[in-house]
């Protein structure tokens, strides 16, 4: 590959193979915005304008968590969440062996979870 003048010339009275590389930069925007906001969008994940709130106790243990708040679109400013209505709140207690010790759905539905002397998940139940 040739890059200065008189390689260039060198070749042409060698007869050497010379090759020519053309690029065409007009999708060069475009395709590096749109790389951009594809990247941005992973980031965020596929539910864009999808909150959870999630409350821990001061063991850092979560004990509640709720889905369905959702961002109001533009103009409103970001962080403006509403409740949709159509969330879920899920309730979690811990024994004092920070073992999770039930888990409660949206529906109400409990389910229980017991441990042996070393800490073994032994049973769940639910209720």
């Amino acid at each position: 590959m040739a890059r200065r003048e008189s390689e260039l010339l060198r070749a042409i009275v060698t007869r050497e193979r010379i090759f020519f590389y053309y690029m065409d930069a007009t999708l060069d925007l475009p395709m590096n915005e749109l790389a951009m906001i594809r990247k941005q969008i992973t980031a965020i994940g596929y539910n864009i304008n999808q909150m959870t709130h999630r409350f821990h106790d001061v063991n850092g243990r979560m004990v509640l968590e709720q889905t369905g708040y959702i961002q109001r679109p533009p103009p409103a400013a970001i962080g403006d969440w509403y409740w949709s209505g159509q969330g879920e709140t899920v309730y979690y207690t811990y024994d004092e062996n920070s073992q999770k010790k039930t888990y409660t759905d949206s529906h109400g539905r409990r389910t229980s979870y017991e441990y042996d002397s070393r800490n073994r998940l032994w049973n769940a139940n639910l209720r």
